[in-house]
């Protein structure tokens, strides 16, 4: 592959339409990486690419480095350190539709390579667990904690930017360039949680008083849980899962000192559908104090209605909203098409969402409007 043909790929991943960059286009620029032992000439000429002022872009630029320093030859990573002030150039861009997404992204991705420049033990773009790194590293006790505890940072922030990129989703007709962002972040996301697994259990076998490891071992399972969730609420993305398959944790972290455990003590283990059943639980009741009214019914269901990738978050409102209404006016009607509704948001037919929403939109207008007011408390006077 030549440098011409490497630009004709890197102009085509990088182009205005809104649109995934073709993995066919990033491939190229990844195996170039490989057949030449070398990215240096991937960043010149992507450096000379014509970006400003489209923020697509400039979106679709950071996916393509973002996958090159993954997946191109280790000197990807090399080059990519190099460039790091130039890649966070590309995050100063106005807030407009993705000026947020790209000032996180762009940043998260800087994040990643000042971690990987002061922590040279780490090969690769990837954060592939390899023993022997990781046994290295936490040779030194005081050093490993400190780069477990830098590691999680980074993958603090990778799980922000991913949970940022899924927010947007609700609010974009087309949300397949931002799925296309999810995919690498994802990826690494995972890439690190196994890093840490494997560095936290080491140090367990390195360090005999695990209480001073519980700091670490507490923040684990936070994270732990926390991915748990992302993992859960990117598996509701069609688009996004037919273009990766989702990491599958366990659901409980890993125990890393049983030694005090004994069977009454044992935590109780919840199977994966359990704890999405619980998250999502505990979303709705976010949402209970939300006012109901006949704005924000109607507006959450034409949202949803018109939405490629509905959001979970905004899925879960919804139904809270909704439930709300019967309570105060349990309509056979309105439930009926509430039913139609949801699951009508099944269906791979555009036409069947919009006939089922304009259905709800008729009846929420028709609807009395004491049931859009909150119920009024009670009181109790004494004879």
């Amino acid at each position: 592959m030549s440098a011409v043909d490497l630009a004709r790929s890197i102009k085509k991943a990088c182009s205005i339409e809104e649109v995934e960059p073709k993995r066919k286009h990033v491939r190229a620029c990844i195996v170039y990486t490989w057949d030449h032992q070398s990215a240096t000439q991937f960043f010149s000429i992507l450096k000379s690419v014509p970006l400003a002022p489209s923020e697509i872009q400039v979106f679709k630029c950071l996916i393509v480095v973002h996958k090159v320093v993954q997946e191109g030859h280790p000197t990807a990573l090399r080059e990519a350190i190099r460039n790091t002030e130039w890649i966070r150039s590309l995050g100063r861009v106005p807030s407009n539709e993705y000026g947020r997404l790209i000032q996180r992204y762009a940043s998260c991705i800087c994040e990643k390579l000042m971690f990987q420049a002061s922590h040279r033990g780490f090969d690769g773009g990837m954060f592939e667990y390899k023993e022997y790194t990781s046994l290295a590293v936490v040779s030194d006790p005081d050093r490993g904690y400190d780069t477990l505890w830098s590691l999680m940072d980074l993958l603090e922030e990778v799980m922000e930017t991913c949970k940022l990129m899924l927010a947007s989703m609700g609010r974009r007709r087309k949300a397949e360039l931002v799925v296309a962002a999810v995919v690498p972040l994802v990826t690494e996301s995972y890439g690190i949680f196994k890093f840490c697994t494997a560095m936290l259990r080491a140090l367990t076998q390195e360090i005999d008083d695990h209480a001073a490891l519980e700091q670490l071992s507490e923040r684990y399972r936070m994270q732990h849980r926390d991915l748990f969730e992302l993992y859960a609420d990117c598996s509701s993305i069609k688009s996004l899962t037919s273009l990766i398959s989702l990491p599958k944790l366990p659901p409980e972290p890993e125990s890393f000192d049983m030694t005090d455990k004994t069977p009454l003590e044992r935590a109780k283990v919840l199977s994966t559908d359990q704890r999405l059943a619980i998250h999502l639980a505990l979303q709705s009741i976010n949402h209970s104090r939300e006012p109901v009214s006949f704005y924000s019914v109607s507006q959450l269901a034409n949202e949803i209605a018109v939405s490629a990738e509905p959001s979970i978050p905004a899925i879960i409102r919804l139904t809270h909203q909704v439930t709300t209404l019967l309570q105060r006016n349990p309509s056979p009607l309105l439930a009926q098409a509430s039913q139609l509704y949801f699951q009508a948001l099944l269906s791979p037919s555009q036409q069947d969402i919009i006939n089922a929403n304009t259905n709800l939109q008729n009846l929420l207008i028709n609807s009395p409007a004491h049931i859009f007011d909150p119920p009024t408390p009670q009181t109790h006077t004494s004879a």
